[in-house]
């Protein structure tokens, strides 16, 4: 998750012409979700997986950990982008661990 809100944070910073982006972090019992908005210039998110690698590189890293990535941006309209990965089960008995 560090590394896929960092690389999305990057992208802010190198592509939306913007110095500025906001981020949010929820932690709920079974998932944290990261989410990323920019103002800045935008994209046109089937041109990008083309050849930006934004959506290709973060969702790979989330994927990884069984997470789901969701990109909403449109030229001229800034972008979203949002990050979730389960957590695990703690409730979960432990192997060799009877209830």
């Amino acid at each position: 998750m560090a590394d896929a809100t960092h690389e999305a944070l990057t992208n802010v910073a190198k592509h939306a012409g913007v110095i500025e982006a906001t981020l949010w972090a929820d932690v709920s019992p079974t998932r944290v979700t990261v989410s990323v908005l920019d103002h800045g210039w935008g994209f046109d998110p089937a041109i990008a997986t083309a050849g930006l690698g934004l959506p290709q590189s973060i969702r790979a890293r989330i994927e990884a950990a069984s997470g789901a990535v969701a990109i909403d941006s449109a030229p001229g309209a800034g972008t979203y982008v949002e990050l979730a990965i389960p957590l695990p089960d703690t409730h979960a008995a432990a192997p060799g661990h009877v209830s």
